[in-house]
């Protein structure tokens, strides 16, 4: 999955800023508010009967100063990612779309909370 065309999307809604609110991979534990964008843990399968085409999953963390804050960012993260018959660089999307309601935990003994959702995506891959 091009997690940088994702993140490209979420900045070109308005949702955050890359390099400062928007995360591949990981994120500087002072970002608040944040997005984080995820791969897999153990990859994209790989079908060699339909070459380029992809069915996957991500996941995407916010965080944020309250827990209000921490899920008014995931509300928008969802909403801009919920995608059909779409083109992003790179991909062309079948879909993406959350599979999980938000699930919020707090960070530690800090008063920061974070939200995770995990999204399905189907695309193939295009130059």
């Amino acid at each position: 999955m091009k997690l940088d065309s994702i993140a490209a999307k979420l900045q070109n809604d308005g949702v955050g800023i890359k390099g400062q609110s928007i995360f591949i991979g990981n994120m500087p534990a002072n970002a608040i508010p944040a997005i984080l964008l995820k791969p897999p843990a153990l990859g994209t399968e790989i079908n060699p009967e339909l070459p380029g085409y992809r069915k996957t999953h991500f996941n995407a963390v916010t965080r944020g100063k309250t827990y209000a804050d921490g899920e008014k960012l995931m509300e928008r993260v969802m909403a801009s990612l919920t995608l059909m018959e779409t083109t992003l660089p790179g991909m062309d999307i079948r879909y993406i779309r959350p599979q999980t309601e938000p699930i919020s935990f707090p960070i530690s003994n800090s008063t920061i909370f974070e939200f995770l959702v995990i999204f399905e995506a189907t695309y193939v891959i295009v130059n």
